[in-house]
């Protein structure tokens, strides 16, 4: 028998980049302490941002990216051996969060990015918000009427929330406009190559609406780069669909609220909230 979908809607899920929040935890404490560094900060953001739901994606190791392009992210530092690496914490960061109830995601052949995307395409089936909790952009090709991007404050600054209105306002885009705006301008972090200055992918794609319209008025151009156009495409668009759904796994009422044995205020916090009379909202 099929299993049946959920079709129950609920308040607010969010998303949060598990990765990214390893790799900043690393920088500012001990290895042994960034579990719970990470934990606090994911209890944090689930009251601020008043989430009902919560996920955490994580990264694994080599990606369809790295198939398709062998170079890919191929600046990025060697771990050396014997030497304790971020990537080495991502696994006892997922136990530990999992002990206390909290739904994390490995993406598996995907980013961490790529699980995001699809909790911002999926995710507005079943919630009536969603909230994406990352500091990489490329997470703004998917915002939607109900799927907003969080990018999440360092160094004392704010959380800032990137609506549709806002990507239009401080970057000029739509998000289609934005991942044609990726396409041509490429990453230097990622070693995607490089087709255009920042500049010149901007004035490209607002001038022409889309990368499409540029392209058909540009035969000479795509012929000689459609290589480096296709790849570049394949390699920047997030994947919509890398997983499916199960919107009562992620429930903040699933959080242990009986554990003594942390010491984080912001779980302490939000496990006060879960026992008390009051409901989250």
């Amino acid at each position: 028998m099929a299993k049946q979908k959920d079709t129950k809607r609920h308040p607010r899920l969010l998303g949060l980049d598990g990765t990214w929040l390893v790799h900043r935890a690393f920088y500012v404490t001990k290895p042994h302490s960034v579990q719970y560094m990470v934990f606090g900060w994911v209890c944090k953001y689930i009251l601020e941002h008043r989430a009902s739901h919560v996920l955490v994606a994580f990264d694994t190791a080599k990606t369809f990216r790295h198939k398709l392009y062998a170079q890919y992210k191929g600046t990025r530092p060697v771990k050396e051996p014997g030497v304790t690496a971020p990537s080495d914490l991502i696994n006892p960061v997922v136990k530990y969060l999992q002990s206390f109830g909290i739904h994390c995601e490995l993406g598996g052949d995907h980013q961490a990015d790529d699980v995001l995307h699809t909790i911002g395409c999926a995710g507005v089936e079943y919630f009536d918000e969603v909230l994406l909790g990352t500091r990489d952009k490329d997470n703004l090709q998917g915002i939607s009427e109900r799927c907003n991007v969080i990018r999440l404050g360092v160094s004392g600054q704010p959380d800032v929330r990137v609506d549709l209105h806002r990507l239009q306002e401080e970057y000029g885009f739509t998000p289609a406009q934005y991942l044609d705006y990726q396409t041509l301008l490429g990453d230097k972090v990622d070693n995607i190559p490089v087709i255009f200055t920042p500049a010149k992918a901007k004035k490209i794609v607002l001038a022409y609406g889309s990368l499409k319209e540029w392209l058909k008025r540009n035969p000479d151009f795509v012929e000689a780069n459609w290589d480096a156009l296709t790849l570049n495409r394949k390699l920047v668009k997030l994947v919509p669909d890398c997983f499916e759904l199960e919107p009562d796994k992620y429930a903040i009422t699933l959080l242990d609220k009986k554990r003594n044995d942390c010491r984080s205020k912001s779980y302490n916090d939000l496990r006060q909230r879960l026992n008390g009379p009051k409901r989250l909202f």
